[in-house]
């Protein structure tokens, strides 16, 4: 069995066209998470009533929106107890096209005893000393690379059980509400000896309709002073940095990637 954590804010017409790609596509038995942070009643609602009655689901809900490293963090109390690997954390605005994907997920895992996380975001990631990212946009086949894309990727169970022993959490919730958490994780996994690959798995990303962009991120108190994700961007890039300073010191040039420096 596999499983799924999704958070959702606000997003839950996307969301249930996800859960409908997955009935549809997947090809092992899943159990799946769903944190919402904080929706305005009318999408909990409808969340609440579209996955009602089936054990396949856990809906669990926060009275505000604590984030998405909080939030994953959360989900993973409630999932890393059953017998499932492996885990896979999906953003509520992707729509999976492609026939039994986890099933190639698997192979990949199988066949690659060195990949502890494999990706399927947007682009392989690959990083520079000054913690800006360098995209391969023509990418069409398994690339090993630095980090993905956090819309959707999978890790060995095992791998997040390291981690959270290690460090006594999965995500670093200072990078909340959002932006590099999964960034920062999968370099701090990379240093441990887990290695991150892309593969090719066509999906469909609605960033139009991204909770990130339908909202000011004014979520509560403590993000108040973000009103944008563009600040909250900078910001995290900077924490990026400074944390893994170890990595950003001893990077080595890839002459082969398309440099973008997505932070300015």
């Amino acid at each position: 069995m596999i499983g799924i954590i999704t958070l959702n804010w606000d997003t839950s017409f996307l969301l249930i066209r996800l859960i409908e790609s997955i009935k549809k596509l997947t090809y092992n038995p899943f159990y799946m998470i769903i944190i919402d942070n904080g929706s305005n009643l009318i999408d909990y609602q409808c969340l609440k009533e579209y996955i009602q009655n089936d054990e396949k689901f856990l809906l669990i809900r926060n009275d505000i929106n604590c984030g998405f490293p909080k939030g994953n963090n959360q989900a993973l109390n409630y999932l890393i107890k059953k017998d499932i690997d492996p885990i896979f954390f999906i953003n509520s605005d992707i729509e999976i096209k492609h026939d039994s994907w986890d099933k190639i997920f698997n192979e990949y895992f199988n066949d690659k005893e060195h990949i502890g996380i494999l990706g399927a975001g947007l682009y392989p990631v690959f990083w520079d000393k000054d913690a800006n990212f360098n995209l391969i946009k023509n990418a069409n086949k398994y690339t090993e690379c630095e980090t993905i894309q956090g819309s959707f990727f999978a890790m060995r169970k095992y791998v997040i059980e390291y981690i959270i022993e290690k460090d006594g959490y999965l995500f670093d919730e200072r990078f909340s509400p959002a932006y590099h958490e999964e960034t920062e994780m999968m370099l701090r996994a990379r240093m441990y000896g887990f290695y991150s690959a892309w593969i090719p798995i066509n999906h469909f990303h609605d960033s139009l309709h991204s909770a990130t962009k339908q909202h000011s991120y004014k979520i509560d108190e403590e993000f108040k002073d973000f009103k944008g994700y563009n600040e909250l961007k900078e910001r995290n890039r900077k924490l990026l940095l400074e944390i893994r300073k170890d990595f950003f010191e001893n990077f080595t040039k890839n002459d082969n990637i398309i440099y973008l420096n997505k932070f300015r």
